[in-house]
């Protein structure tokens, strides 16, 4: 439901381009060179994005404690959308300076291994962007990242979690740890960016677009391959993300974390943030109305405002989940004879859905009981 070190380079360093990647004279060691690629066949980009998963994986992980405010000591090298993600996530829950630290780190990470890659300049565009794709999900690996979904927020997914001799102590998922491919992307002079679709299993899945002159490669950052953008998608999704809805989707991010913290009134104004930049997506719109509904449901302009946005999300995409949290608004409005048509077809298409069944059973005893407070 609603939620969802510097390196020391001998020679020029020039700014990297999918045409011509230069090379830099440096030392650095065999096994870095030497770190197994899994390479896959060439026509492997024929499977579709999100079918998949590769290794290394995390394991179920506790939320992180959420400071309100912190000083800021470390200032990034680089640049990039990773690190604006992060300075806007520290505005709801602080983000230390280790994960600014560790972003910069692997900006510098993969760029030398590219610069000691001296098979890079033999390969063709795509192959090159595809051996960029590759080398960022190694140096992941060797900072001890896991696959683990959900990982809520960027900053969940740089936060060090156990201790120095676990061999996962990172987190990421689709989407945050495509927030790191494109941050590498940026730094790196490339064009990349986000895409957004929904699964078959009815799951949120995002992946990276690569730019390579008047073509384009998908990567599946969860999988570590070439991919190719699944044919059940809708209209609205598969589609090249702008700036502005990336920014969009980030924001409704930072409201689960404006939640954590039960500020939920920040979380709305980061909810209604998302459907402006992104209003193609359900998701934000679902998550708005869910809120409304469980925490502010006597509130009667948030009501009328919840109703617009859930009936829209059931326009976009009709699925079990945004047809129980419009039946929730109905309920919040007093109409549980509506709330109960709109419980019956998400139960329709999730029979087994004990969460839904419980609250359709609320909304038909006496009195009739709304979603109120539920989780």
């Amino acid at each position: 439901m609603g939620s969802k070190p510097q390196i020391l380079i001998l020679g020029l360093i020039r700014s990297f381009s999918i045409g011509a990647i230069p090379l830099a004279v440096m030392l650095i060691p065999v096994d870095a060179l030497c770190a197994a690629r899994n390479p896959r066949p060439e026509n492997d980009h024929a499977v579709e994005c999100g079918a998949r998963n590769s290794p290394p994986f995390g394991t179920g992980a506790r939320l992180l404690q959420c400071k309100s405010s912190g000083r800021r000591r470390y200032v990034p090298r680089h640049h990039g959308i990773g690190f604006d993600i992060l300075r806007s996530e520290s505005e709801a829950c602080f983000v230390p300076d280790q994960a600014f630290e560790l972003l910069d780190r692997i900006v510098d990470d993969v760029r030398r291994r590219l610069e000691a890659d001296a098979l890079l300049e033999q390969l063709d565009k795509r192959q090159r962007v595809r051996r960029i794709s590759e080398t960022i999900g190694e140096v992941l690996e060797s900072h001890a990242f896991g696959l683990l979904i959900p990982t809520d927020t960027l900053s969940d997914a740089l936060a060090t979690r156990g201790t120095t001799n676990d061999r996962i102590r990172h987190l990421f998922d689709c989407d945050t740890g495509s927030f790191i491919y494109l941050t590498v992307a940026e730094n790196l002079g490339l064009r990349a960016s986000l895409v957004d679709i929904t699964l078959p299993s009815g799951s949120g899945h995002n992946y990276v677009r690569w730019e390579i002159g008047d073509e384009t490669m998908d990567w599946d950052v969860n999988g570590r391959y070439e991919c190719t953008t699944p044919s059940s998608t809708t209209t609205w999704e598969g589609k090249t993300m702008t700036g502005a809805q990336t920014k969009g989707y980030s924001r409704a991010l930072r409201a689960e974390l404006f939640k954590r913290r039960r500020l939920y009134d920040r979380a709305l104004v980061d909810y209604r943030e998302a459907m402006r930049l992104y209003p193609e997506s359900p998701l934000p719109q679902n998550n708005f109305a869910w809120l409304v509904a469980t925490r502010f449901p006597g509130h009667s302009r948030l009501r009328r405002e919840a109703l617009s946005a859930a009936t829209r999300a059931v326009e976009i995409r009709p699925d079990a989940t945004f047809l129980d949290t419009l039946a929730c608004v109905w309920a919040a409005l007093g109409d549980f004879e509506r709330a109960t048509r709109y419980s019956d077809r998400a139960i329709a298409k999730e029979p087994g859905n004990s969460d839904y069944l419980q609250r359709r059973e609320g909304f038909r005893s006496i009195p009739p009981r709304s979603c109120a407070g539920a989780d």
